[in-house]
């Protein structure tokens, strides 16, 4: 499983920031995917307007938005799509 997902050149730091993250690495769940928006059911259109819904959002709520770099951009996308799945 994790030679199929976890490719050789980047998986040094896949395999660190889930160990960082503290999951066992015997179970299941450290092969899986964190949360992220999926937004492939949708029409290209529908795509579009929803990213953007979701960038305009945490860029109007995020003080130091425009300092962010946009390779570092993914992070907060997914650190927001965790806070969305694991909302009560």
């Amino acid at each position: 499983m994790k030679d199929k997902y976890i490719f050789r050149k980047k998986s040094g730091d896949q395999y660190n920031g889930r160990c960082a993250s503290l999951l066992d690495q015997l179970s299941k769940e450290f092969t899986v995917s964190p949360p992220y928006f999926d937004f492939k059911s949708l029409s290209e259109q529908e795509k579009i307007q929803r990213e953007k819904e979701v960038n305009n959002y945490l860029r109007s709520t995020h003080p130091n938005a425009k300092k962010i770099k946009p390779q570092s951009w993914n992070a907060v996308l997914f650190c927001f799509a965790t806070l969305c799945y694991h909302y009560n």
